[in-house]
């Protein structure tokens, strides 16, 4: 079953079947997903001084202490908000699910997941594209469900790889999910579900917070994308 849904649009900002903000001037980028189908569906001011008062703030060349100051916070005025970006960015480079299980996204085409499996739980990702110009996307398309894909308990790393082609590698403490490239022009991973309930529901657990940013570099030119 071809469970890849493409959406023809002008540009990505439009929408990520669900996945990204139909508003792409919004910095939320990615949300939790239900998509109501098949699971695997693919969906300070300066002082004046006179200069001759030994208690004025004029230093030995004249100038004005507090305006230096001013001034240098002024150059600076950004660097706490660019700062604080990067820091949320980085938080959300990092997650962990409901289980304690530690979710990372090193690049646009690689997710990890480390932690313990029992039987039962699952990790899938799902993944966004651009195949001939037009977007598109999978929903939990690639993944494993332990104790019938692979065995369980597993302690150790869940990796998924953007690869050439689909097939699960297993190793001591390492199983590797290699994800077909599903577009010409580039596929990322946009999100992973690792909750059994987030399954279920054919939700994410956990999103790329630099998807947009992802897909922004894969984008064909010509586009009309945020």
């Amino acid at each position: 079953m071809d469970r890849r849904k493409f959406l023809v649009v002008a540009g990505f900002g439009t929408g990520l079947a669900g996945c990204l903000n139909a508003n792409p001037a919004e910095e939320t980028g990615l949300g939790n997903e239900t998509g109501g189908g098949d699971t695997g569906s693919t969906t300070g001011p300066s002082r004046a001084t006179d200069g001759g008062d030994p208690g004025s703030e004029t230093g030995e060349n004249g100038t004005d202490s507090s305006e230096k100051g001013a001034d240098k916070n002024g150059d600076d005025e950004s660097t706490p908000e660019k700062k604080g970006e990067t820091d949320e960015k980085e938080k959300k480079a990092k997650q962990t699910d409901d289980s304690g299980r530690v979710i990372r996204f090193p690049s646009c085409t690689r997710a990890e997941v480390t932690g313990t499996f029992e039987e039962s739980d699952v990790a899938f990702a799902s993944t966004g594209f651009f195949d001939d110009g037009l977007f598109g996307d999978t929903i939990l398309e690639d993944g494993v469900v332990f104790g019938e894909d692979v065995p369980a308990p597993f302690t150790g790393t869940v990796a998924f790889e953007i690869g050439t082609g689909s097939g699960v590698s297993r190793r001591p403490e390492k199983i590797i999910i290699e994800i077909p490239n599903y577009g010409s022009d580039g596929t990322i991973i946009t999100s992973v579900t690792t909750e059994r309930s987030d399954f279920e529901a054919v939700s994410d657990t956990a999103v790329n917070p630099r998807a947009r940013d992802c897909l922004r570099e894969i984008e064909p030119e010509g586009n009309d994308g945020a």
